[in-house]
């Protein structure tokens, strides 16, 4: 485990291994995967965001010898990360504040309005999966994108970010329709004493 070497004194810890995934299976998620994976200590979500700028080019470069990689008819940049608060993300969508939406039956009825497939949901959770599931296909399909700042309903381990207790400190990046990094809190595991 990657985070007993923050433990012992290692300050930044980078690993890419396979993965496996046991049940969730489907077009968007294959049971195994190439991982990267990396922590620093010391530090905030804002700077693990701040090195995927640094890091994705980099790598493409490598690789590509340029920053923009060719995906099916598109050409991605990847040095044009692009960051959106989940909040604005969900506004575009439907014109609603998401925090002002607590009842369920209130929040289902504005999923729905965006043709989001909601059969058989009635949990809050399951019905803000199901819409950004289904968005998945649009994002990062142009350029990069971080989406950050989830409900802490949707960020387990995740450290609350705002004074009403509702949004935390989780962000994930799309690239070419793909979600490639979700990290928690356990990526600072170091960086204060109420980081447990």
């Amino acid at each position: 485990n990657l985070k007993r070497f923050l433990t012992i004194g290692f300050e930044r810890i980078l690993q890419i291994a396979h993965s496996f995934r046991d049940k969730e299976y489907d077009r968007l998620h294959n049971p195994e995967f190439l991982n990267l994976e990396w922590y620093r200590a010391y530090t905030d979500y804002t700077d693990i965001m701040a090195d995927l700028s640094v890091i994705l080019p980099e790598i493409t470069e490598y690789v590509h010898e340029s920053s923009v990689i060719k995906y099916k008819v598109k050409n991605i940049d990847m040095s044009r990360i692009e960051k959106i608060f989940v909040k604005d993300l969900f506004y575009d969508d439907f014109h609603e504040e998401l925090k002002s939406l607590v009842n369920t039956d209130d929040f289902k009825r504005v999923i729905k309005s965006g043709n989001i497939t909601v059969d058989g949901l009635d949990r809050r959770n399951e019905l803000f999966y199901a819409w950004i599931v289904q968005k998945e296909p649009t994002l990062g399909s142009e350029k990069p994108r971080i989406i950050y700042d989830y409900p802490k309903s949707y960020a387990a381990l995740s450290r609350i970010k705002d004074e009403n207790n509702f949004y935390a400190e989780r962000f994930e990046l799309y690239i070419v329709t793909r979600k490639l990094q979700m990290p928690t809190r356990n990526s600072t595991i170091l960086s204060s004493k109420t980081n447990d």
